[in-house]
């Protein structure tokens, strides 16, 4: 509560507080779009110094940021460095690189030597020689073999047998004779008949063919022609190649199929000297020894990287480059933000001045002078005021004072304490019932509204909750007394606060439910809360009205639940019609006292015809409120029954209130 004096202060709070408002809301259109450091540069120089821009007055971050070849040199050249991890075990790994290449190189190298014209010549030779000499023993033996009678004498077949033979008849047939045996009574070894003079001649011409240096001329060529094949490279496979390839570490795409084609034309050049072809030096192959070239390159710089893994292995300090090189690409992260550093160097000074703004709207000082006068202006009578409404509600023997306590944007705040006792030590929320404290929220509040000047509405939501009967009942008394000078709305869902509530004042109810879509939904009372006259009167002109036309177009079945319906009502009115028309509202439900001023004469109207008919209808519309037999159910009232009971007791309540006291 504030009395007119201050509200000069209560209007300078609240101005200041809608300056500052809108000095926050210009300040916060010029939101920070500095971007984010990544998290592995906060703890660098260049990131602090990042972090704080605009902290450090002193500090121009713009000309500490700079950057050049010479750092990006620098910067490769530390990256390189880390990357090699532990300098023994890299200098292992780059060696057995520099090995596995040296061995593709020492292969092909090899393979290119062996296929040389020079030695393509020497190979074409060899097999030249070989081709003709057996071409020498072959015809030989064609001659030998015109004067022959079976075809194929001289042939590999043949030659096996012949020597198969010669086997047999040394080792077997005729241990100490030379092969092949014509002496006199000679058998052949093969046939075992006894050779005749032309037989003998022709086995002797066998073994002087077989046994001739052209035959032998041959095989010795071609034995040397094998053998200097067997020289020449074997041919890899795509999968030998491509395994070769990863172990040297070589670039998969570049390598093989630079390899794969040396080595196809290589196959094909060998396949030329077997097949006695002629040969034109392959341009792959002089190609070949450009990639030879690049090989022995690639060796030699691994070899520098070993040996400067080598050097390092003593003066390496891992720690230290990796702070040094963090170090660097914090600051070329911070470099590239340098546009952005501009455009927030002249955000925050722009943002300083709102700030500067701001603060002048600070109410401190006008809270204190509201303060001062308000411990002048307000306690006493505030405090006359919530004592003499803690006496209308019934508490005067609850020893309460105010007191004050801070003062909050230029209104002054009070407590509650107990008289007598030290509130720190003993607070009131710890000693008083819920009954209490509710009681003396109340007393307070009163307090604080009719204090005021202003006449605005006054909400309550269920304000006896916890208060005991005479609480309650003083409550009451005191929000009727207040609704004579303002708009009082209170929401309750007891039904005996609202029933003292309308038996005491005219009440304007509206309840409030629960539907499908939500809560809240404004709807009509109950019925047992209405008046009873008004009751039947809409229950017969809306309610009735609308099931006899249901019943005439759709039949019982439909009018049947409308029908229920309204008989549970009109029993449920029947009730409230005894209470407060028959009784004149002495006795009522959900109602505590009884209220017998100027009711209890009342009672001598009533007649025992008006008993007759209340126990009649009550008689009849009690029976749809219970649950029917299966053998003789009660069938529920045709509309024009409804409409004639409804009639007769709209007539009855006119007539028993005109009727005079007998």
């Amino acid at each position: 509560y504030s009395p007119e004096i201050l509200e000069l202060f209560n209007d300078l709070t609240q101005l200041c507080s809608e300056i500052r408002k809108r000095l926050e809301d210009e300040r916060d259109k010029h939101p920070k779009k500095l971007p984010d450091i990544p998290t592995d540069y906060k703890t660098t120089e260049f990131g602090k110094l990042y972090q704080n821009i605009g902290l450090d007055k002193d500090i121009n971050i713009l000309k500490k940021i700079s950057w050049g070849n010479h750092d990006d040199e620098t910067l490769k050249f530390l990256e390189e460095r880390l990357e090699t991890g532990d300098p023994n075990a890299k200098a292992r790994e780059l060696r057995s690189r520099m090995e596995q290449i040296g061995s593709i190189q020492t292969t092909l190298q090899k393979a290119i030597n062996s296929l040389s014209p020079q030695e393509f010549a020497r190979l074409k030779k060899l097999n030249q020689d070989a081709r003709e000499k057996r071409k020498i023993a072959i015809e030989g033996a064609q001659v030998f073999r015109d004067d022959t009678i079976l075809q194929g004498i001289g042939t590999d077949t043949w030659r096996a047998m012949w020597e198969a033979a010669r086997t047999y008849s040394t080792t077997e047939a005729y241990k100490e004779v030379r092969y092949p045996n014509t002496e006199a009574n000679s058998y052949c070894v093969l046939c075992h008949q006894m050779l005749s003079g032309s037989a003998k001649q022709r086995m002797n011409l066998f073994e002087k063919y077989v046994s001739g240096k052209i035959s032998t001329d041959a095989d010795d060529a071609e034995s040397i022609f094998n053998s200097a094949m067997k020289e020449l490279p074997e041919v890899p496979t795509t999968d030998d190649i491509k395994t070769k390839i990863q172990a040297a570490g070589l670039n998969h795409e570049t390598w093989l199929p630079r390899l794969n084609n040396t080595w196809e034309t290589i196959g094909k050049i060998i396949d030329k000297i077997n097949s006695n072809e002629s040969f034109l030096e392959d341009e792959l192959l002089k190609e070949c020894q450009k990639w030879i070239g690049e090989l022995n390159s690639i060796v030699q710089e691994l070899r520098l990287k070993v040996s400067q893994l080598d050097s390092d292995r003593n003066i390496f300090n891992r720690k230290q480059i990796e702070s040094k090189f963090q170090e660097l690409k914090a600051r070329k992260w911070t470099f590239e933000q340098k546009s952005a550093i501009e455009k927030e160097l002249q955000r925050l000074e722009l943002v300083k001045g709102f700030e500067d703004w701001i603060k002048e709207t600070n109410t401190q000082s006008i809270s204190r002078q509201a303060g001062i006068i308000s411990k002048k202006a307000i306690t006493e009578s505030y405090v006359n005021r919530f004592n003499e409404e803690l006496n209308k509600l019934g508490a005067s023997r609850i020893k309460v004072e105010l007191m004050n306590t801070r003062t909050e944007k230029g209104t002054l705040l009070h407590a509650l304490s107990l008289k007598g006792l030290d509130s720190k030590q003993n607070p009131i929320q710890e000693i008083l019932s819920e009954g209490e404290k509710r009681i003396i929220s109340l007393a307070a509040f009163l307090a604080d509204v009719r204090g005021s000047n202003s006449v605005t509405p006054c909400i309550f939501d269920d304000p006896i909750s916890s208060l005991d009967q005479d609480y309650e009942e003083r409550t009451v008394d005191q929000l009727i007394e207040l609704s004579k000078e303002r708009q009082i709305i209170i929401f309750t869902h007891r039904l005996s606060f609202l029933s003292s509530l309308s038996s005491k004042c005219d009440v304007n109810t509206i309840c409030i439910r629960q539907e499908e879509w939500g809560n809240g939904e404004p709807g009509d009372v109950s019925v047992a809360e209405k008046d009873p006259a008004n009751a039947l009167n809409k229950l017969k002109d809306e309610r009735l009205k609308k099931a006899e036309g249901v019943f005439s177009e759709k039949g019982k079945e439909e009018y049947r639940p409308l029908a229920k319906s309204i008989t549970s009502d009109f029993r449920i009115l029947l009730e409230r019609i005894i209470e407060k028309v028959l009784l004149s509202g002495i006795i009522q439900r959900h109602k505590r006292e009884l209220t017998t001023k100027n009711k209890l004469t009342e009672l001598l109207k009533i007649n025992e015809e008006d008993c007759k008919l209340i126990d009649d209808l009550m008689t009849r519309y009690s029976y749809f409120e219970h649950s029917q037999p299966d053998e003789a159910p009660i069938n529920l009232p045709r509309p024009e029954e409804l409409r004639e009971d409804i009639d007769t007791l709209i007539n009855w309540i006119k007539d028993f209130k005109k009727r005079p006291k007998d």
